[in-house]
């Protein structure tokens, strides 16, 4: 990609050949909203509607521009939270700790002075997320701090354990756009437990309706970081909300 005086030419090749080529004023390029880079004026890799893996990618520097990366970049073991870099490893054999399935993508951010982890809006399929690698966990208690939003069904947020893959898990999640609904029965579909693939949400709802799913007591705002604690004894599954004594969900 070159750019002089609000003009540029885009160049894509695939194992040497060309695959297409542009040029013209930038203003012309369109922005995919849900493609949004978490640092402006960079520049980005995605697919859409596609699974795909980046082994590497070269930007030459142009007209007098820096090359990138910089020979003095950090190692990802250096750079800290606040660096705005992804995950460390998620789905590339890293050593952070963390493993993605589903093509789920997360980045690392800073924001109101916390170091805080974002999932990226991306194109995969099923539920995304991302395992804790190198763990056993059979049974304990979890605790999280996670932020959703009130866009109606647009934001799911929770844990999953006794996992396998992608397909087979246990999963305690929030649906933060109920919190607090006027309507009751919206309200009471705030906090799921689901055990995937054979008690999907669905299924539990239709066979087994109001026992696996509940308002959040001490309910937050839909937008509000809240607090979740996950008792996980056995066969059963206890959910707390916001420090709350008794558990807004248990099954």
């Amino acid at each position: 990609m070159s750019v002089a005086e609000g003009t540029g030419k885009i160049v894509a090749r695939l194992n040497g050949e060309a695959l297409f080529s542009w040029s013209g004023n930038l203003s012309r390029l369109q922005k995919n909203f849900v493609m949004n880079l978490t640092t402006a004026k960079t520049l980005g890799l995605a697919v859409q509607q596609s699974s795909v893996t980046f082994h590497r990618a070269t930007l030459k520097a142009s007209r007098g521009l820096a090359a990138f990366p910089p020979k003095t970049s950090p190692s990802p073991a250096a750079r800290k939270p606040g660096d705005g870099d992804l995950l460390a490893g998620l789905g590339a054999g890293g050593n952070s700790g963390w493993e993605a399935f589903n093509g789920g993508a997360f980045v690392r951010a800073t924001e109101d002075g916390r170091a805080v982890v974002r999932s990226l809006p991306n194109r995969g399929s099923g539920d995304l997320g991302a395992y804790l690698s190198g763990r056993n966990f059979s049974e304990g208690t979890i605790e999280v701090e996670l932020q959703g939003s009130s866009r109606p069904g647009g934001s799911f947020v929770g844990v999953v354990f006794h996992g396998v893959d992608g397909e087979t898990y246990d999963s305690v999640y929030f649906r933060p756009f109920n919190f607090g609904h006027r309507d009751s029965v919206r309200r009471g579909h705030a906090v799921q437990y689901m055990s995937h693939p054979d008690w999907r949400w669905d299924k539990l709802r239709s066979q087994r309706p109001e026992e696996f799913e509940n308002p959040a007591r001490s309910e937050p705002g839909p937008d509000d970081w809240f607090k979740a604690k996950i008792e996980v004894r056995g066969k059963r599954v206890r959910v707390y909300v916001n420090d709350a004594s008794a558990p807004c969900l248990d099954v």
